[in-house]
């Protein structure tokens, strides 16, 4: 479960926990689904990253950077866009 630490007309900042490792999980969202969303959805800007490194596992600005390329990024994905597409 994404757990929200913060949030401005932006960026919503938050965090997950997955088989022991945490997440910093940065996303913006639309008011609308649109063609820049994640599969055409309200999610325009994502990234993911664990929190003790600076290495994104998903990174989204309007269009894939970074695709999730492991489980746990998929699992992230997923519910990213489950709980705000």
């Amino acid at each position: 479960m994404i757990e929200i630490i913060s949030s401005n007309e932006m960026w919503t900042e938050g965090r997950t926990t997955i088989r022991g490792t945490t997440y910093k999980v940065s996303f913006t969202v639309a008011a609308r689904p649109n063609r820049y969303g994640i599969a055409g959805g309200k999610v325009i800007r994502l990234r993911v990253r664990p929190v003790n490194s600076g290495i994104f596992c998903i990174v989204y600005d309007h269009a894939w950077e970074i695709k999730p390329h492991t489980k746990v990024a998929e699992e992230i994905l997923e519910e990213i866009i489950n709980l705000f597409n």
